[in-house]
């Protein structure tokens, strides 16, 4: 896994400043982060299959919220609508 990709899966689990909450997720120090990062060392598969999991996780809660989003703003729109139509009674 190149350091592009764990910086990018970093960013979106944790933000711009990932490296700490990576680390302290992973169970490893600053310091193992930032040699991943810069190439010294390659990222275990049990690391690697930990974030898979948190990216898994992170993208089911993400459906769910788009899921009830789409629900509250069809409602608006159906209640936007009832208005409109009997406004123009």
């Amino acid at each position: 896994m190149d350091s592009a990709f764990i910086q990018a899966v970093g960013i979106v689990l944790y933000g711009p400043n990932f490296r700490s909450a990576m680390a302290r997720e992973l169970g490893v120090t600053d310091r193992t982060v930032r040699r991943w990062l810069a190439g010294e060392f390659e990222m275990s598969n049990d690391h690697a299959s930990v974030l898979l999991t948190l990216l898994e996780s992170r993208s089911n809660l993400i459906k769910v919220l788009q899921s009830r989003l789409r629900g509250e703003l069809g409602v608006r729109y159906r209640n936007h609508v009832r208005q409109f139509r009997q406004s123009l009674r």
